[in-house]
């Protein structure tokens, strides 16, 4: 069944975003010349239902007060419907990863000019690979149905299910960019002198909070490589290895190293800094050396601690606490 505006195309398995090389900082201007708001907005049907009727007669079954009642049944089977909640799981993942909050989680992100290419270019392909899905989902959604009518039994009920057109204004997928908002010295006249300067000492702490999200996704990815070589013993002609870790623990440094310069929004010379010691200090080993060789990871270990540490005194120096 073709559907319009859906040409056939095979599914694309949504990727993580590729880490770029490192840049040096520069300084530009402004944040505003240098940086914008990117919002990525899904829309998902739940293929749930609260059912009010079924609700009352499981209180008339049990002899209890109706409004302590409360009942939710799936109207298709979960797994024709999960494929799509997971996979927009990680393309939302993809676009916080390359972005900062700005007002908060749920709207407009910030992205740095110089990641715009790349935010791009992965928001295109998890469109792409969402077209694939979503086409599928509406194609089988009759089938889906018909199959719901059996599994519920007397609990089903067609009024419950969006028509056809319906289910595809629900599932959206939609990004886009908006310039970054400046405070310039002419807004006194419109704003006065209490407001601007309310305005630019929000400004002022919007910058401090890019800088301590960036500093927390550092310290979260070297806290979680120095536990892991910490803990880790390797087997014996007795035992079996224990605190075992995966490739992925280096690989997920290095990504992130990759992507540093391209977080490091406010240009700030200490997050470059650091930047540049977790590629020149974890970095040197791979994940099977660090395995078979003692040395190897108390070094990249005792490194790890290092750059913790200097971390922590630059959250505490900005009066950010992070567990």
């Amino acid at each position: 069944m073709e559907l319009p505006g859906f040409p056939p195309a095979p599914i694309t398995v949504p990727a993580a975003p590729v880490a770029p090389t490192i840049v040096p900082v520069q300084e530009t201007g402004g944040l505003y010349e240098r940086a914008m708001l990117a919002h990525l907005h899904i829309g998902l049907w739940s293929g749930m239902k609260h059912d009010k009727e079924l609700a009352r007669e499981v209180a008339r079954q049990h002899g209890s007060d109706a409004k302590m009642h409360r009942h939710t049944k799936y109207l298709v089977a979960r797994e024709r419907i999960e494929k799509l909640s997971q996979c927009a799981a990680s393309w939302r993942e993809h676009h916080r990863a390359m972005t900062l909050a700005w007002a908060d989680d749920r709207g407009p992100r910030v992205l740095d000019g110089r990641a715009y290419e790349q935010w791009m270019s992965t928001m295109q392909c998890d469109e792409n690979a969402f077209i694939d899905l979503k086409r599928d989902v509406l194609r089988d959604y009759p089938e889906a149905i018909q199959e719901g009518n059996r599994l519920l039994n007397g609990a089903f009920r067609k009024a419950d299910y969006p028509t056809l057109a319906q289910l595809d204004g629900r599932i959206t997928f939609r990004y886009e960019v908006y310039a970054f908002p400046e405070i310039r010295n002419d807004f006194r006249v419109a704003m006065g002198e209490d407001a601007f300067r309310r305005a630019r000492a929000r400004d002022a702490e919007m910058m401090g909070q890019f800088k301590a999200e960036v500093a927390t996704r550092i310290k979260e990815a070297v806290r979680h490589m120095a536990d892991k070589l910490e803990v880790y013993r390797p087997a014996t002609h007795v035992t079996k290895a224990e605190g075992v870790f995966r490739d992925t623990l280096v690989e997920n440094v290095r990504e992130l190293i990759g992507m540093l310069p391209l977080l490091n929004v406010t240009n700030d010379v200490e997050i470059a800094g650091i930047a540049a010691r977790m590629q020149s200090e974890l970095l040197n080993y791979s994940a099977q050396t660090l395995r078979d060789s003692t040395s190897a990871r108390i070094t990249t270990a005792a490194a790890a601690a290092g750059i913790l540490a200097d971390v922590d005194a630059a959250l505490k120096n900005m009066g950010q606490f992070f567990a």
